[in-house]
């Protein structure tokens, strides 16, 4: 990447795309941009143009167009509280990639907020889709899609209006989603069965889900319905269990054609 530079005279200081912007007590925030570099005093924000990139520790937001506005009330220029990505914009966290068509990032508090679509996350084989927005909570170690939420991870589908991801620390020390929890109209494919349900907990590791709430699953032309379910992504099959209300588990069998 050819990186631009630019002296302000005014400001009495040299701002490089290797210390352009920081946040005291915590990691800088490094912007660098093919086309150009501004800063718009009036506004209170650097302006990055053309494959525009920032970088603070192991968190890296690329856009056509980054905005890296003041923290207000100062007079330091290089005091960044905010960036604002336009365009084909990609945050990466560890092997964890969020990508959009928007980006707001609040740096004091390790907050980015991608909408405008298409609204993917992607970890190795797990692509997720979203048609509100993504989040990434740093501090929490947290990812959040919002809106026709669709994840997929080779022949395992979970559909559902919102799921959360929580993540850590790997043997690398990258982080990586561990755990997958999803929300409201859940739906989960697999290579036998189809499970509908309310809440999905996904422990990425063992490969199986606990699916809740009013849970129904069909499978080759049967129904089975009951509270909670178990999902063994590795064996392509789910199994109803019992709620511990007292409740029974119910299914419907429909025989195969040309038996009684």
């Amino acid at each position: 990447m050819k990186a631009c530079a630019f002296l302000f005279i005014a400001l009495g200081l040299l701002v490089s795309p290797h210390a352009l912007a920081q946040l005291p007590g915590q990691g800088a925030v490094e912007v660098t941009a093919e086309d150009r570099l501004e800063w718009r005093e009036e506004e209170g924000r650097f302006l990055a143009v053309g494959k525009a990139q920032a970088t603070r520790d192991d968190l890296t937001v690329q856009a056509d167009e980054l905005s890296a506005y003041q923290t207000q009330g100062t007079s330091n220029a290089q005091e960044i509280e905010k960036l604002v990505a336009r365009g084909h914009v990609v945050v990466t966290k560890g092997n964890v990639r969020i990508a959009g068509g928007m980006g707001h990032y609040h740096v004091k508090n390790n907050l980015a907020i991608i909408t405008g679509g298409p609204l993917t996350l992607t970890q190795d084989n797990l692509t997720l889709k979203a048609t509100q927005r993504l989040e990434y909570d740093g501090p929490n170690k947290k990812a959040y899609a919002f809106g026709d939420v669709v994840a997929v991870d080779g022949d395992k589908r979970v559909t559902a209006d919102q799921l959360v991801a929580n993540l850590r620390p790997n043997a690398k020390g990258q982080d990586e989603i561990y755990q997958i929890i999803a929300h409201n109209n859940v739906t989960v494919t697999t290579q036998e069965d189809i499970a509908r349900g309310q809440k999905l907990v996904f422990d990425v590791g063992r490969n199986i889900a606990i699916l809740s709430g009013n849970v129904q699953i069909t499978r080759a032309g049967s129904q089975f319905s009951g509270e909670v379910a178990e999902v063994d992504f590795a064996k392509g099959q789910s199994r109803l269990l019992p709620s511990g209300r007292g409740s029974r588990v119910r299914a419907l069998l429909f025989p195969t054609e040309g038996n009684p």
